[in-house]
């Protein structure tokens, strides 16, 4: 049996913090709860310590959660995603590129959220 990765093993670690399904690939989607959005942001938050991995995949799970609170709510206002991605954005710019990019509004509702949510930046 192949050993893990470091980054493995920090996703395992995660994982067992958060009461989660370790899966190597998808693991922000898969383990997607739009019941549990405010406890991830507040883990986030409560563990400025984390890894850059585990930093990157939270953000993940937050955006895919985020997306799975507007599919069940359209209008939901989403201030705490707002406010922490005032914050911790940075930590995980690609995954919030990517969430913004997607176009299918039905499936990805979070795209147009973001669009129309995040600041722009200044070129």
């Amino acid at each position: 049996m192949a050993s893990r990765t470091d980054d493995e093993a920090l996703l395992v670690e995660l994982s067992q913090a958060l009461g989660l399904e370790y899966e190597p690939q998808d693991w922000g989607i898969i383990n997607a709860d739009a019941g549990r959005l405010e406890e991830f942001i507040a883990y986030y938050d409560e563990h400025p310590m984390l890894s850059s991995t585990q930093r990157f995949a939270l953000g993940e799970l937050v955006l895919a959660s985020a997306n799975e609170v507007l599919m069940k709510t359209p209008e939901a206002e989403l201030v705490s995603l707002s406010t922490f991605l005032a914050q911790h954005a940075e930590d995980f710019m690609a995954e919030v590129e990517y969430w913004e990019t997607l176009g299918d509004v039905e499936e990805f509702p979070l795209s147009a959220w973001l669009q129309e949510n995040l600041p722009k930046k200044v070129e």
